[in-house]
């Protein structure tokens, strides 16, 4: 597998993120398989993937009917059907009764070098942009960078949540 590197021989404990779901949309089936192996070594509870963006946005849309939102959804760039910032322009747009963006972070894997990507991807809600190939390691850090943004954000109490309940 090319695009993702396993390290195998760093296996510490320090792999459990307390992330309980992830979806991966990718449409090469061996990148879906290589993630799938990092999430289950890092005890990640459930791992749903989808082949391309009409997949993905029904995999979104059973898991918010079903008041069960992914921790993280990590998206390739290219795909059928549309590209990941496509798809997560269309998050944003429907808003927090689509996916609920304080609970759910997306991460954009790419090998697109232009200039200006990142800045573009974060524009349309990404949290970060990984840029392909990358490690087993560099995908849980960016698995541990939004679990621990999350918790952070999650902490602070919103003035604004109360008037939003009432309203």
């Amino acid at each position: 597998m090319d695009n993702v590197a396993l390290n195998g021989g760093n296996r510490r404990r320090e792999t459990d993120l307390g992330i309980r779901r992830v979806l991966i949309v990718d449409d090469i089936h061996e990148i879906q398989s290589t993630l799938r192996r990092v999430f289950r070594m890092a005890r990640v509870e459930e791992i749903v993937t989808a082949s391309n963006i009409d997949e993905a946005r029904t995999q979104l849309e059973v898991a918010t009917k079903a008041r069960q939102p992914f921790d993280i959804v990590f998206m390739d760039q290219m795909m059928p059907g549309g590209t990941g910032t496509e798809l997560l322009e269309e998050v944003v747009a429907r808003g927090n009764s689509f996916v609920d963006r304080r609970f759910t972070g997306f991460f954009i894997l790419s090998g697109v070098t232009e200039p200006g990507f990142r800045e573009k991807a974060k524009a349309a809600g990404a949290i970060d942009v990984m840029q392909k190939p990358f490690s087993a390691e560099q995908l849980l850090q960016y698995g541990r960078k939004w679990i621990q943004f999350r918790s952070r954000a999650q902490s602070k109490p919103n003035p604004e949540d109360g008037a939003q309940e009432q309203a």
